[in-house]
């Protein structure tokens, strides 16, 4: 099982909302002296404590660390250059996108090759692609943080809310 430092992601979320170490150790039923270890980035924290502490945090951006640090999806952007708020991550967004699309023409000219044309210079153009599309994702699920964050809903409960339109629509299984 991985285990992780945490310290920092623990303490941006518990500014976030609010709430004091002493209320994350009762909620999550971890000691007191454990939840200060995690929290100074002292000891590392395993998967199942990272979900009780997200349970208990309530935290999308926390919640979106935790999910990249454990199982390497992409999570929402954590840097402190940048404002974050939904104007801030708009424009930045907005950016990303525009580099992306520069980029756009080019590399679906090079899909249009049957695959055993592709290059390794053309590979290394499709990757380009799809880094600044990733790029402009992290910014959107930053964004999209950001706004839930306004309205006091966690990605998780904006998911399961819309889950059965997107099984509607096909984009995702039922059952």
């Amino acid at each position: 099982m991985k285990n992780a430092l945490l310290g920092k992601p623990l303490m941006k979320s518990l500014e976030r909302r609010e709430l004091s170490k002493k209320y994350l150790a009762f909620d999550s039923g971890t000691p007191q002296s454990t939840v200060s270890d995690h929290t100074k980035g002292k000891q590392p924290v395993d998967v199942n404590k990272a979900i009780d502490y997200a349970m208990s945090l309530q935290d999308s951006a926390f919640n979106l660390e935790v999910a990249y640090i454990f199982f390497g999806t992409i999570s929402s952007m954590t840097g402190d250059k940048y404002q974050n708020n939904p104007l801030a991550l708009d424009i930045l967004q907005l950016k990303e996108s525009n580099e992306r699309k520069a980029k756009k023409d080019k590399t679906f000219e090079i899909l249009t090759l049957n695959p055993k044309e592709i290059s390794q210079k053309d590979k290394n153009t499709i990757f380009d692609y799809a880094c600044e599309y990733l790029d402009e994702i992290m910014l959107e699920i930053s964004l999209l943080v950001s706004l839930l964050d306004i309205c006091e809903i966690t990605i998780t409960e904006a998911v399961n809310h819309r889950m059965e339109y997107w099984k509607e629509k096909g984009y995702m299984r039922g059952g």
